[in-house]
This record gives C-alpha cells, structure tokens and sequence, in this order.
C-alpha cells in the first residue's frame, strides 16, 4: 500500500509484478502518481492510474495518510476470512510538509509553521493507524495480527531536527550511516500473544524476511547467502543470540558501516578512513577510536570487504 520506490523507474517492477497479489499507491516511475504531494488526484490501482475525485482541480479533500489506510482497512476487509500480508508505507512525515490540519500543535508559538506540519503529520499518521488497528479490534482480527512498525530511515537534514530532537541525539540523519541515519524504532505488537518489553537486541532490516518467513513456514524459499536472521522468538518472549555477528551497510562507493556487538567502524565519505566508535560508552559516536585500536579496524575492513556482494548495477573500480 502507497509509497513503492523499489521499481527504479521501470513500470514493470512495481508491486503486483513483483509479489503482491494488489497495489494501491504511487511508485517512482510515474512521478504524477502520487500528485499533488499529500494530495493526490492521481493514485494506481495494480497499473490502471486512477482519479481520486475528492482532491479534483487542486482540492484537498482527503490527505494521503487517510488514502492509505481507507485502502488498507478495504484491503482487511476483503481478507478477513484468509490470511492476509499487509505492507502499508507511509511518506509521513516526508518533505515537503503538506497537511491543512495542524490543530494539534497551534499553541505551539515558538515553532515555525513547518515545524507544526512536520509534528501534524507524525500525529495524523499516528491516528490513521489507530483506525486501522481500531478496525482489526472490531472485526475480532487484533488477537491474530502480529503488527510491526518501523520507520525506514533517520530524519532528514531538512526535517526540524534541532527543535524536535528528531534524531534523538544520534549523530548524522537520513542518508548518512551514522546511527542518526540508521538507528530507527521498531514495535512489534499482537495482544495477548506478544508480551509488553523493551529488548536491547541488535537487530536490524535483513531479519525481517527470514523472520516473516519463519512465521509463515516459508523458510525453504529464502534465497541463499542473506545475511538476516529469524528473529520470531524474540517477539513471543524467547531468546536469539542477536549480537554477536556483523551486521553490514552500505551505499556503494560512497559510504560503509559494520557493527558487532559494543563496535561500529563507518565512514560516510568516498575513500577516507574508517572511524570506530564503542556505542555502548559513546553511542552519539563523538569519540573516534580508530588511531587507539587499528588492529580492531583493520579487522572490521577485512569483514566489511568479504561482505561486499558486487553488482553491476553499482560497480565499484576493478570489478
């Protein structure tokens, strides 16, 4: 449902040829998809482009994060007797900061007026998923609905991080390695089922398709060589040893970062020496160790390099 950017300009790669039996929402191939932004008059439907006739001639009669879910909860509707898979992604609070309703936030004097649409948007965002998980409660589906919410990436530089402590104090922002960039939420939630905690475990995107997979008996369709987990006892109070393995990133070319357990080395430049950094004592990373540990470095880029897959879409030099 709504934001699919994995199609990288090719019409054929969007959701339902990639997967998913339905699609509502826009992709990266067809900008105007989702035009006005917030506002939409035009929206897909599997590939036929619809109109959205409340928001006609510029109107703005129903905002994307109320779209998204009216599909979603039509979505539940129409499944509520079979087991259903439900990807819903939000572009709240993305820039740039369209909503009329900032009510919540008027008394707010000192903040700028982007400031409230960005913090109107978060909150909007929170309501419409209360209508969703309000809509599993009334059909009697909430018990049988393991929900997981995770955002995909840090604030971005253009987002109010300094009023809002968006980042919550993390070095870097979207884009960037640094945990300001890649340390996000993650809630799992399913009543009666998944018990009220807070787990320090490292984990991180990769163990979510093993996970699913885990939960829906479809471990014999993973493909080979990820580098994720099954993280599902976790949720249901057992244990996963989560923190004594390397977890890896990178933008090809440009930047790289690996953590194993207390440990990061990450550097977000072409061609420029790895910090290292203990998040444990100094997880705002102010503090870089490299020069006091080069032999850990040196270890961390040796794994950092057998982890890099080479891809002809992001060649680096040599291969």
């Amino acid at each position: 449902m709504n934001k699919w950017h994995l199609d990288g300009y090719d019409k054929g790669a969007s959701p339902n040829h990639r997967g998913f039996d339905e699609f509502y929402g826009w992709t990266i191939s067809t900008v105007h998809s989702n035009s006005p932004y917030y506002y939409p008059y035009y929206r897909f439907h599997g590939d036929s482009l619809i109109n959205i006739v409340e928001n006609a001639d510029g109107k703005h009669g129903i905002h994307n994060n109320d779209l998204s879910v009216n599909d979603a909860i039509a979505f539940v509707e129409r499944n509520r007797e079979n087991p259903f898979f439900l990807y819903l992604a939000f572009d709240a609070p993305h820039e740039p900061y369209n909503i009329d309703q900032t009510a919540w936030y008027d008394g707010q004097e000192t903040w700028t007026p982007d400031t409230k649409r960005y913090a109107s948007l978060i909150t909007h965002m929170d309501a419409a998923i209360g209508r969703l998980l309000d809509k599993l409660e009334r059909m009697g589906l909430r018990e049988n609905t393991l929900i997981i919410f995770a955002s995909d990436n840090g604030a971005a530089v253009q987002a109010p991080i300094k009023e809002l402590n968006c980042n919550a104090g993390f070095k870097g922002r979207k884009g960037q390695l640094y945990e300001g960039g890649i340390r996000v939420p993650l809630i799992v939630n399913q009543p009666g089922k998944v018990p009220v905690q807070s787990l320090e475990n490292t984990v991180y995107f990769p163990d979510i398709m093993p996970t699913f997979a885990a939960l829906t008996g479809a471990t014999e369709h993973l493909p080979q060589h990820i580098n994720g987990i099954n993280i599902l006892p976790l949720f249901y109070g057992g244990q996963v040893d989560t923190n004594n393995r390397m977890l890896y990133w990178e933008f090809t070319g440009k930047q790289r970062a690996a953590r194993k357990g207390d440990w990061k080395c990450v550097t977000i430049r072409p061609n420029t020496p790895l910090e290292l950094y203990n998040l444990k004592d100094d997880p705002e990373e102010t503090t870089n160790l490299a020069d006091k540990y080069p032999e850990m470095v040196k270890a961390f880029d040796e794994e950092m390099q057998r982890m890099h897959v080479p891809t002809p879409n992001w060649p680096l030099p040599g291969e």
